[in-house]
């Protein structure tokens, strides 16, 4: 189950977007929510989401900054940005600090969100798939080394496969 956070300042709209899918049944949970950036950028030190959507503007600090400071400070999660704006400029923002999505809240239907949402966790499942397979092969490599270490003697053909 990925975790999501919800970052609008607007409760209504944060409200609505909670209840607009049933997050669950698509792989998702909402781990938390904040009303503005800079708890927004608390909360994923915090919660460590895999999936943030986040309003662009906001007070204290927008979403084009929390997604810049966030990636500054090491977050790897995805960010879907909300806006009732549809100037370009906010869009090429977001998408060039590596924002998954750019949503419109006008005119945001559930089908926008769950295909933003989709296109995150493809992403996500990637990266946890080159992970995993980085992880055993750097086992792997050690495993000659080790069966030495411990047996001490070198491992046979039938043992490498």
């Amino acid at each position: 189950m990925w975790k999501i956070l919800l970052v609008e300042d607007e409760p209504f709209v944060r409200r609505s977007v909670r209840n607009a899918i049933p997050w669950e049944e698509h792989g998702f949970m909402i781990a938390g929510e904040a009303s503005h950036g800079r708890e927004a950028l608390e909360k994923i030190s915090e919660l460590e989401p895999d999936i943030v959507i986040s309003d662009i503007f906001m007070p204290y600090m927008d979403g084009i900054e929390l997604l810049r400071t966030a990636r500054a400070q090491g977050s790897e999660a995805r960010f879907i940005m909300l806006t009732c704006a549809g100037e370009f400029e906010y869009a090429r923002a977001a998408l060039e600090h590596g924002a998954s999505g750019y949503i419109l809240k006008l005119s945001m239907e559930d089908e926008q969100l769950l295909a933003s949402l989709a296109k995150a966790k493809a992403e996500l499942d990637r990266n946890a798939r080159r992970q995993e397979r980085m992880q055993w092969d750097s086992i792997g490599g050690r495993l000659g080394y080790l069966w030495r270490d411990m047996l001490g003697k070198e491992l046979s053909a039938y043992e490498r496969e």
